[in-house]
């Protein structure tokens, strides 16, 4: 993202930009054919600053939010980034664990309203850690590989949890590395194969459970994905699943989605569709099975958009029927 909002020192030593987004949403849904959800809300607002100190080897990113139909401010990132070089760069900090490019992926870049159910349910959020990131032969190769505190703030598993250890790995069949979920540019044929997962667990000394026991949780959590982008086409697919083991008893949650998106660049327009599963293998285990289209009209590409989304979920193992419709304004800077 090229800064809007950027301050130079006279010897071009340091440098700050700001930045940031708002999401205006309403969100409709009828379940059994009786109206289960209608509010607006801002899913998201953002304020963030960038730059670097020094050259622009020694980068920093602070970003302050409000959580999802939320107004209590937090801190979302916090890091410094060192680069050595195209294939080391180190990050330290508070940030997003490297997993599912969905999730990796900004929410102001989404061609979807949102992202699928699936991704929601399992991504870990972000964390204290440390990171090692490049690329190699000309972001032909795509890694990252760090060190974390827990399994991150939107993860199910036990607060103490620790260490996580998470990465992911890229593969740009032919040298174009894909980043949003539009074409504005007429790419070339471009195909982007990766895999990516974390593994964590509570140490033996944690706190024993309410009965005396020690616990012994582990979690792990992978998936693997594949984008195809050429002249304003965008195909996505993600499949993930989450493992958590608890003494002798192990919960598989996962699911994938289906995504595919057309940009139209003389309307300023894009349609897509997305299908979507979620399931687990305990009674206790979410199940959601979704589909749906979306309609986005971009009059400053990323910066001012609207988007307008419809579809149907079946819901639990009883497959009840919700249909649903979203709309939602993004503004930018």
């Amino acid at each position: 993202m090229e800064p809007k909002i950027q301050a130079l020192s006279p010897d071009g030593r340091f440098a700050i930009s700001l930045g940031g987004f708002l999401q205006a949403r309403y969100t409709g849904a009828l379940a059994e054919e009786e109206p289960h959800t209608s509010h607006f809300g801002a899913p998201r607002t953002r304020l963030y600053s960038y730059g670097y100190v020094h050259s622009p080897d020694f980068r920093y990113r602070l970003m302050i939010g409000t959580p999802p139909y939320s107004q209590q401010v937090q801190f979302f990132d916090a890091y410094m980034e060192v680069r050595i070089a195209d294939e080391l760069r180190l990050r330290g900090g508070r940030f997003k664990i490297p997993v599912f490019r969905e999730w990796v992926e900004s929410a102001r870049l989404l061609s979807s309203i949102e992202r699928s159910p699936v991704t929601l349910h399992l991504l870990p959020g972000r964390d204290y850690g440390m990171m090692a990131s490049g690329a190699f032969r000309h972001e032909t190769v795509e890694y990252s590989l760090g060190v974390f505190n827990g399994a991150g703030d939107a993860a199910t598993v036990d607060s103490n949890m620790i260490p996580a250890v998470a990465g992911r790995i890229v593969w740009n069949t032919t040298g174009h590395a894909i980043e949003g979920e539009v074409d504005f540019e007429h790419s070339p044929p471009s195909l982007a194969l990766g895999a990516s997962g974390y593994s964590t667990m509570k140490p033996r000394d944690s706190s024993p459970s309410p009965t005396g026991e020690i616990l012994h949780l582990r979690e792990h959590l992978g998936g693997v994905e594949a984008i195809f982008r050429w002249d304003g086409l965008d195909i996505a697919a993600e499949f993930m699943l989450r493992r958590r083991q608890e003494r002798e008893l192990s919960e598989d949650v996962g699911g994938g989605y289906l995504r595919i998106t057309q940009y139209l660049p003389r309307a300023q327009t894009s349609i897509g569709a997305r299908g979507s599963h979620l399931t687990g293998n305990r009674g206790s285990s979410p199940v959601r099975s979704e589909l749906e289209a979306e309609v986005g009209y971009y009059l400053e590409e990323h910066d001012l958009k609207c988007a307008v989304d419809v579809g149907a979920a079946l819901l639990g193992r009883q497959r009840r029927q919700e249909r649903f419709f979203q709309a939602q304004v993004q503004v930018s800077f």
